[in-house]
C-alpha cells in the first residue's frame, strides 16, 4: 500500500511541483525507503510466481506441500524477509523531478555518483531479469509440452495471467537497471514510471477480470455482506412490528 501511493500519489504531486531531494529531504528520503523495498518485494513475489508455477509442471507434490494452506505465508517469509533488510540497510532511492523518477544519486554534487551507487538494486534487477526470462522461458516450454494437466483454455488463461504481471515488472526494471549506465530518452524514463505504478496495481486488476476462482470469491464476500445487512434489516422491522404489537 505505502509502495503504491508513493509510486502514483506522491510521484505525481512531487511532479507537479518540481520537488527534489532538498525541497522535502524526510519525506522523500523515508518514500525513498519504502518504494524500494517495495520494487524489491514484488520482484521476489513474481520469481515466486512462476516458480510455483513451474513446480506445478514438475514436482506438484513439491508444489502442493510448499503452496497449500498456511504453508504458502512461510514460503512468503523469503521475500518479507529480503524486504525489510532492503529498507534498513541499503539506500534509499530519491525522487528528482530533473530525470522524472526515483533514482539513487540526489544529484546535489557533481561527480559523486558513486557513492550513492546501491549495489542491492543493481543485483536485484539482474537477477529479476535473468530469472524473469530463464523462468518464463522453461515455463512456455514446458507448458506447451504438457499443458499443465488442464484444459488447453485454462493453461492458456494462467499464463497469460502469469505473463502480464511478469511483462510489467520487467519492464521497469529493465529501464531502471539501464538508467544506471546511460541517460535514456524522456519517453523511456516515463514508461518506466508508468510501468513502476502498474506494478502495484495490475496484478489485482489483473486476477479479477482473468481468474474466474479469484473473481467468484470477492463477489462472494459482497453478497455475503449484502445479505447480512438484508437479515438484520429484517430483524430490525420484525423486531419493530413485535413491540407495536405488544404495545
Amino acid at each position: 500500500m505505502i509502495a503504491t501511493s508513493t509510486a502514483t500519489i506522491l510521484s505525481g504531486y512531487l511532479f507537479i511541483v518540481g520537488a527534489v531531494f532538498c525541497s522535502y529531504p524526510e519525506l522523500i528520503y523515508v518514500a525513498g525507503c519504502f518504494a524500494l523495498g517495495g520494487w524489491v518485494c514484488s520482484c521476489a513475489l513474481t520469481l515466486l510466481l512462476v516458480i510455483n508455477r513451474i513446480s506445478d509442471i514438475l514436482a506438484p507434490t513439491i508444489s502442493e506441500f510448499l503452496f497449500t494452506n498456511n504453508r504458502t505465508w512461510i514460503v512468503a517469509l523469503i521475500p518479507i524477509t529480503y524486504t525489510l533488510s532492503v529498507i534498513c540497510f541499503t539506500p534509499a532511492i530519491i525522487f528528482n523531478s530533473t530525470v522524472m523518477a526515483w533514482i539513487g544519486d540526489p544529484l546535489i554534487f557533481e561527480g559523486r555518483s558513486k557513492e550513492y551507487f546501491n549495489p542491492i538494486q543493481n543485483f536485484n534487477n539482474i537477477v529479476f531479469i535473468t530469472g524473469t526470462i530463464v523462468f518464463y522461458g522453461a515455463y512456455c516450454f514446458f507448458m506447451a509440452k504438457r499443458q499443465m494437466g488442464y484444459r488447453v483454455s485454462s493453461g492458456r488463461n494462467v499464463f497469460i495471467q502469469s505473463t502480464l504481471i511478469c511483462s510489467i515488472n520487467c519492464s521497469s526494471a529493465i529501464v531502471y537497471s539501464s538508467m544506471m549506465f546511460f541517460k535514456p530518452n524522456e519517453f523511456i524514463v516515463l514508461f518506466g514510471e508508468l510501468a513502476w505504478s502498474l506494478v502495484h496495481g495490475c496484478p489485482a486488476i489483473i486476477y479479477l477480470t482473468m481468474n474466474r476462482t479469484i473473481r467468484q470469491e470477492v463477489l462472494s464476500w459482497f453478497r455475503k455482506s449484502s445479505a447480512v445487512r438484508d437479515s438484520e434489516k429484517n430483524n430490525t422491522t420484525s423486531e419493530q412490528r413485535s413491540n407495536r404489537m405488544e404495545f
